[in-house]
């Protein structure tokens, strides 16, 4: 997979570039520079060492886990081809809600861990394993097991007086059909003032501010 992120050699040229036009429109609107950050169990290191590094020049971080054990022990991206997820989690695709349970412990992991002064604000897409709930007919909710687990992190993510992304990309997927992090999950985070920052998790000038209309969700009592 080559498309997944900046190659380390140009990430000057993105901040050059990113600064740049923050100045040119100030008077306009807020750009906000930042990253989408990898949780990689085992990588904590490094990723506390990227964001010492480079943190410090950053508005807006997002954390998010889009890779997990699969076949052979080996990381397996999970929203990369129904193909691949096959591949990588075929062992559990017959018993959903531990697969559900496998993402929702690296997430817990993502919010425990250490990475530092500059850890990512916001929580990214905390239900991105359903992705492809249609194609693999997924249960549509987390069982109590799973919720448990959910108020947990969310328990922590409150304490933390971090953010969730409320990300609107999974409406527009064919497999997918829901945005992230979903009802469920919505429901308990408002329900403990987590506040939510949309996000339309644009790959294309096309996809910028999809979805917008569904912030109105949040709004509901």
């Amino acid at each position: 997979m080559t498309t997944a992120a900046l190659a380390w050699s140009d990430l000057e040229d993105y901040f050059s570039l990113t600064e740049k036009l923050q100045k040119k429109y100030a008077k306009d609107i807020q750009i906000s520079v930042g990253f989408e950050v990898d949780y990689l169990p085992g990588f904590e290191r490094e990723i506390k060492a990227f964001l010492d590094e480079y943190g410090a020049r950053t508005q807006q971080n997002i954390l998010s886990v889009h890779f997990m054990q699969g076949k052979e022990n080996g990381l397996w991206c999970l929203d990369y081809t129904t193909a691949d997820f096959v591949d990588g989690f075929s062992s559990l695709l017959q018993k959903p809600q531990q697969l559900y349970q496998m993402y929702l412990k690296l997430i817990y992991q993502s919010v425990t861990a250490d990475l530092g002064q500059y850890r990512p604000q916001r929580i990214g897409h905390m239900s991105l394993i359903k992705k492809y709930q249609d194609y693999f007919k997924l249960p549509e909710f987390f069982d109590e097991a799973n919720l448990n687990l959910i108020k947990k992190i969310l328990d922590i993510i409150a304490a933390q007086k971090r953010e969730l992304d409320f990300n609107t990309a999974g409406m527009y997927k064919p497999y997918c059909n829901d945005f992230y992090p979903g009802k469920q999950i919505t429901e308990l985070a408002v329900q403990r003032g987590i506040p939510f920052v949309f996000g339309s998790d644009a790959h294309g000038i096309d996809e910028v501010g999809r979805g917008y209309h569904l912030k109105n969700i949040l709004a509901k009592p």
